[in-house]
C-alpha cells in the first residue's frame, strides 16, 4: 500500500456511513506502522520500547478530593481532557497553596501528554501546550516523553492509534468504573522510528486529518443543503394551492427523499395531510362545527373522542394469578413498530371474567398509557389480528364505534402531528414516567371524514407509506454497499 491508494479513496470511504470516523482511524493506524512515509514498523532502523523506557515521567494527578474554593488555581477533571485538546471553560478551582501542595506529584508542562485514566472516557487523550497553572485529579494521567527519542506529538499519535487505544483497555481493570493503572500503562509497548521520520509522520497526519475535517465539513454543508431542500419541499406540500399527488409524482421525488430523517419527515407529513383531508379528492369548505383546530373539508366535523362515545378499560395490574388459565398478556415490549408482537409474550394465570374483562379484539387499540418517552407515551396501536391475550395495566384499551370511525384511521390520527402536539400538552410526569388517562384520551379533538372518505385516506396513506418503506429500503441497500465497498478498500489499504 502507498499513500497514493489511500489518498484515491479518500472520497469513497468518507461517504460510507460512518466513513470520516473510519478514515481518522486508517491513518492514525497506518501513521504507527509506519506505511504512511514508505517506512514499516519492522525496518532496521524502528525499534520498540516500553513506555517506562521512552517517558520520564509516568503519573497521574491528585489521588485525595482537594478543597475546592471559589476561584484560583484550575482544576482539570476527565471532563477537560477532549481528544486532541484541553478544554478549560468549566472548571472548578483550588487555591494556591493547595496547588503547590499537589504539584509536588505532578505538574503539567508544554508538550505534556495528558490522558484519562478513569472512567467511561479511558483512553481520551491530548497534548498540552505552553499550558496555564493547573492541578490534576486521579482520573488525568501525565505522560512526559523523553524527547530524545520520543516527539510528543508521536506520542500522542500512537495513544489516539487503534494500537495505542487496544493496548489501553486491553489493561484497564473493571470494577465499579474503569480504571488504568500507572504500572500497567508504563507497560504499553510502542514502535519507534528516528525522531526525524517521527516528525515526517505527524506532518502527515496532520495533512490527512485537515483533509478529513474539509470532507467532514463539506458533507455538513451537503447535509444542510439537503436539509432545506427537504423543508422546501414539505412546505410546498402542505401549502393550500399544491396538489401533493403532482408533487410526489414527480421524477426527483425520490432522490430529493434520500435519507433517513428526510423520509422520517415525509411521513409525517403524509399523516397530516391526510388528516387535513388534502390525500384525496374532497371539497374544500369551512366545517359546520367550529374548531381553533382550524379548517376542514366541508362534509367534515370536529369530534373529540368522548363524543364518539367509545369503550374504554385500562389494563390488567395483577402480575401474578393464582387461579384460571394461563393467558398471555401483551406489554410495552411487545410493541414493535407499531404492532403487536407475538414474541416473548409473557403468561399469568387468569380466571374467566378477567379474560373477558381484558380481552383483545379485531379492531380494538391500544392507546399507551404511561411511558417515559414523549414519542410513545399517547401512542395508538390497533389490534389487528384476533390474538387470544389480555394487556397490561401500561394500556388502555378503546373500543370505537364500527359506524362513526374506522379503527385504521384512528389510529391514522393517532400518529399525526395534530394528535401527538396535543398529547404532549395533555400527559402528566410523575418520576420521570409520562402518563395519560381516559379523560386526557377523550378530549382529544379528531377531524373527521365521512366513512367512505375514511377507508379512501386509509388506502392512500397506505400506499404512500409503502412508498416511503421503499424509498427506506433504498437507501437501507445502498449504504450496505458503500460501507461494504469502503470495507474491502480499507482492508485492501490495510493488508
Amino acid at each position: 500500500m502507498n499513500v497514493r491508494t489511500l489518498l484515491d479513496n479518500f472520497d469513497l470511504i468518507a461517504d460510507a456511513p460512518g466513513g470520516v470516523p473510519k478514515l481518522r482511524e486508517l491513518i492514525l493506524q497506518l501513521a504507527v506502522q509506519g506505511r504512511l512515509t514508505g517506512q514499516c514498523a519492522t525496518s532496521a532502523d524502528w525499534r520498540k520500547l516500553s513506555m517506562r523506557e521512552a517517558c520520564l515521567l509516568i503519573t497521574d494527578g491528585e489521588h485525595a478530593t482537594p478543597q475546592r474554593t471559589a476561584d484560583g488555581i484550575p482544576l482539570a477533571t476527565a471532563k477537560n481532557v477532549r481528544d486532541g485538546f484541553l478544554d478549560m471553560e468549566n472548571t472548578d478551582f483550588v487555591s494556591s497553596v493547595t496547588a503547590q501542595k499537589c504539584w509536588r506529584r505532578c505538574r503539567p508542562r508544554h508538550n505534556d501528554v495528558l490522558m484519562v485514566c478513569v472512567g467511561a472516557t479511558t483512553g481520551r487523550v491530548c497534548r498540552v501546550q505552553h499550558p496555564p497553572d493547573m492541578v490534576l485529579v486521579r482520573s488525568v494521567a501525565l505522560i512526559r516523553p523523553n524527547e530524545n527519542c520520543l516527539a510528543p506529538s508521536f506520542l500522542e499519535l500512537f495513544l489516539r492509534s487503534p494500537n495505542g487505544q487496544s493496548q489501553i483497555w486491553g489493561n484497564v481493570k473493571q470494577s465499579a468504573q474503569p480504571c488504568l493503572y500507572l504500572g500497567r500503562m508504563g507497560n504499553f509497548v510502542i514502535s519507534l522510528p528516528p525522531l526525524p521520520e517521527q516528525q515526517r509522520i505527524v506532518a502527515k497526519v496532520d495533512e490527512l486529518m485537515k483533509r478529513c475535517d474539509e470532507l467532514e465539513n463539506r458533507q455538513k454543508e451537503r447535509s444542510a443543503h439537503h436539509k432545506t431542500l427537504v423543508t422546501s419541499c414539505l412546505n410546498a406540500l402542505s401549502g393550500p394551492k399544491c396538489d401533493p399527488e403532482l408533487i410526489i409524482q414527480h421524477s426527483s421525488f425520490s432522490i430529493l427523499f434520500s435519507s433517513a430523517e428526510s423520509i422520517s419527515e415525509l411521513r409525517k407529513t403524509i399523516l397530516q395531510l391526510a388528516v387535513q383531508g388534502r390525500l384525496v379528492p374532497t371539497q374544500v369548505g369551512r366545517s359546520s362545527k367550529s374548531s381553533e383546530q382550524g379548517q376542514l373539508p366541508a362534509s367534515w366535523e370536529w369530534k373529540t373522542i368522548g363524543e364518539l362515545q367509545p369503550e374504554f378499560q385500562n389494563g390488567l395490574s395483577k402480575r401474578v394469578g393464582q387461579t384460571g388459565e394461563k393467558t398471555p398478556v401483551v406489554r410495552l415490549a411487545n410493541i414493535v413498530n407499531g404492532v403487536i408482537s407475538a414474541t416473548d409474550v409473557r403468561e399469568i394465570m387468569m380466571t374467566s371474567s378477567e379474560r373477558k374483562k381484558y380481552e383483545l379484539l379485531p379492531s380494538d387499540i391500544l392507546i399507551t398509557r404511561v411511558n417515559g418517552s414523549v414519542d410513545l407515551v399517547g401512542s395508538f396501536t390497533q389490534v389487528a389480528i384476533i390474538i387470544d391475550a389480555a394487556y397490561c395495566d401500561h394500556f388502555i384499551r378503546m373500543r370505537l364505534p364500527a359506524d362513526s370511525i374506522m379503527p385504521e384511521y384512528a389510529v391514522l390520527y393517532g400518529k399525526s402531528e395534530l394528535c401527538r402536539e396535543a398529547v404532549a400538552k395533555l400527559f402528566i410526569t410523575t418520576a420521570g414516567q409520562k402518563t395519560v388517562n381516559q379523560g386526557h384520551v377523550s378530549s382529544l379533538q379528531v377531524p373527521l371524514p365521512p366513512l367512505a372518505e375514511q377507508k379512501r385516506i386509509v388506502t392512500k396513506v397506505n400506499e404512500l407509506m409503502g412508498m416511503c418503506d421503499k424509498l427506506k429500503t433504498k437507501l437501507t441497500q445502498s449504504s450496505v454497499v458503500a460501507e461494504k465497498l469502503a470495507g474491502a478498500v480499507i482492508n485492501h489499504i490495510s493488508a
